[in-house]
């Protein structure tokens, strides 16, 4: 699929209550959302690292409690996600036997978020991993956000969501790539 967007540069741009996202004349309209802004700020300032915790600065500028030492994932959301994911493997079992391979893929796409989010928010033993501090809090915040955006681009138009999957690089700086660049970290999905 990269060669196919070589040489594009993608542009997100508010068009009413709706974000318009444009790639080598593929055009598609977005609901609003977070991630959307973020990506809408990455891609006007292609090759420029952007901090994460910028990105996410007008929600963190609001005024708020302290968090220091409050976990990523509390007891309740790891057991209920360690429950799901035991009904997403019997499920897929399930679909992968009744030939329904479309829904099995829906099923495993969902068990691997999970399974990444656990990674996340679950330190050795299985106890909760804590928050360390406001960059830490907006890196995970802003990767999130637009990694959601990303797959709501991808289900609306595979090539443009693919662009972004692999020119998008997310961490405690966030940055668009609109040209392939070896010498860069890859993008963190």
């Amino acid at each position: 699929m990269l060669s196919t967007m070589a040489g594009g540069v993608a542009t997100c741009v508010r068009d009413g209550r709706l974000w318009r996202v444009e790639l080598n004349g593929r055009r598609l309209l977005v609901a609003h959302s977070v991630g959307l802004l973020h990506l809408a700020v990455l891609l006007a300032n292609p090759n420029v690292d952007i901090p994460a915790i910028d990105l996410v600065s007008g929600a963190a500028a609001l005024p708020r409690p302290a968090r220091a030492g409050q976990p990523v994932l509390d007891r309740t959301a790891i057991q209920q996600y360690r429950q799901r994911l035991s009904r997403l493997r019997d499920e897929i079992d399930d679909l992968e036997a009744g030939g329904a391979p479309d829904r099995a893929a829906r099923a495993r796409a969902e068990r691997d978020w999970l399974i990444r989010e656990m990674t996340a928010g679950v330190g050795l033993g299985g106890r909760a991993r804590d928050f360390t501090d406001e960059a830490e809090r907006a890196r995970l915040a802003a990767g999130r956000a637009i990694r959601r955006a990303i797959a709501r681009i991808h289900d609306l138009d595979p090539v443009v969501g693919d662009h972004l999957r692999h020119r998008i690089h997310t961490g405690m700086r966030c940055c668009y790539f609109p040209a392939a660049n070896p010498g860069r970290p890859g993008p963190a999905h």
